[in-house]
């Protein structure tokens, strides 16, 4: 009797065994990954993959585990699915997971797989998804007023800071916020004016975003000149209106072109005026009197610009490494910081489409480059001109200063020889006055 119980006994163990090794034996089911974290309106592909391909497609259910309240906080597919297919012959099969970004507090929601037959849980049988915290945002326009002129362009930049926080907010995926135009505006889109799309986008990593306005020359010979006050209509509530919630837009008839027409003689270089705080004294003595930029040494040089924005210098001086004859972009307002001075200007942008970039005597390095032009309101017969040579600056002008033959070979701070221009970029910077010659 003893022997039969215990022949018994070995029989259930070897099915036992042989039970377990045909479990090993199977192929499995798994999510790709335990965690994922979806930031707000935002969305991510979650994968489940098999260390078999099946035969035939297989579906592959699964459940979610989420509070009541998070309902409306995701979206599974394409609504509230709750399974995905594999297909034949292949391992791994997806389903979009969507941050709705309807939270304001991060929340989880859990993906487990059920049973399938054929097929045993493998690593990761489920999946907990974090969904990021929807915060407020705040966006304001940078600037509560800008001016453009006829046929010209001006830029207009809206940022965005969180609620919580604030300017160290970057978007997790491009933010597109349409424009509205106010209702006191009389300005006609594509008759007076032209945006450069229908929204402005914020770039994901970003927290600012700009479009422009372009304006046509509609309104030159118009009484009245058209007025335009644009602002945003964001689709979600998550966003507040800032300090600045709309821009006015001031339509301006330039006449920058004819007072610029004509011939005007070089009378003097205000740079050492801009100089308040002593830096060009600072820097000559440092490089014993060698001043690293030329200073003006012929007032009697000239230039002429036409109607057809002919820009013709006569220069014997200095001016002649830097300015070439060349053709005249139409001006565009614009308003900068003196960067030596301090002192702001409104002002108009001209790009001279040749200016010679080496400061040579000779056509070395010919490029277009961004000049400033200032013409005071109450002196049409005065026009002063502005070229910055600092590295980077908006664009502007750039100087390596190794290639002046003038310099008399290496700048030297001390022992050290200076070949990285920055170092002089905010001193390097032409302001000059001319005055209308007179027939």
């Amino acid at each position: 009797m003893k022997s039969l119980k215990t022949f018994a006994a070995a029989c259930a163990a070897a099915l036992a065994l042989a039970a377990c090794e045909k479990e090993n034996e199977l192929p499995t089911v798994s999510f790709e990954k335990s965690n994922e974290v979806i930031d707000s309106e935002q969305e991510a592909a979650v994968k489940v993959v098999l260390s078999q391909a099946p035969a035939a497609d297989l579906t592959v259910n699964f459940e979610v585990v989420a509070a009541g309240d998070l309902k409306d906080a995701y979206t599974i597919g394409g609504g509230d699915e709750t399974s995905l297919v594999i297909k034949a012959g292949e391992t791994e099969g997806t389903v979009t997971v969507r941050n709705n970004g309807t939270s304001l507090t991060t929340a989880n929601i859990t993906l487990r797989l059920a049973t399938i037959e054929g097929y045993k849980s493998g690593m990761n049988p489920q999946i907990v998804i974090a969904l990021a915290g929807n915060e407020n945002l705040i966006y304001s326009f940078e600037k509560t007023r800008v001016r453009v002129s006829e046929n010209s362009t001006v830029s207009v930049t809206v940022k965005i800071s969180g609620e919580n926080s604030g300017n160290d907010f970057k978007a997790a995926g491009d933010i597109a916020i349409p424009i509205a135009v106010s209702e006191v505006s009389t300005a006609v889109e594509n008759t007076d004016y032209t945006l450069s799309g229908k929204e402005v986008i914020i770039p994901a990593g970003s927290n600012s975003g700009s479009f422009t306005i372009t304006a046509t020359d509609s309104f030159v010979d118009a009484e009245e000149l058209p007025y335009l006050v644009l602002g945003l209509t964001p689709a979600s509530d998550r966003f507040i209106e800032g300090a600045v919630s709309s821009v006015e837009v001031i339509f301006e008839k330039s006449a920058a072109i004819e007072n610029i027409i004509g011939t005007w003689n070089l009378t003097a270089d205000l740079l050492p005026e801009d100089d308040d705080m002593g830096m060009l004294e600072m820097v000559a003595m440092e490089l014993g009197e060698a001043i690293p930029f030329p200073q003006v040494d012929n007032t009697a040089d000239s230039f002429t610009i036409g109607a057809d924005m002919k820009f013709t210098p006569s220069f014997t001086g200095d001016l002649k490494r830097y300015f070439r004859e060349c053709t005249l972009s139409s001006p565009v307002l614009a308003s900068f910081k003196h960067p030596i001075s301090g002192k702001i200007y409104e002002c108009y942008a001209i790009t001279f489409s040749t200016v010679n970039f080496d400061f040579g005597t000779t056509d070395s390095e010919l490029k277009e480059t961004r000049v400033y032009v200032y013409q005071p309101a109450d002196d049409l017969n005065t026009l002063e001109i502005f070229l910055f040579c600092k590295d980077g600056y908006n664009g502007c002008y750039e100087k390596n200063y190794s290639v002046h033959p003038d310099f008399g070979g290496e700048l030297k701070y001390g022992d050290d020889v200076l070949s990285e221009h920055e170092y002089f970029g905010a001193f390097f910077s032409l302001h000059y006055r001319f005055t209308r010659a007179t027939e």
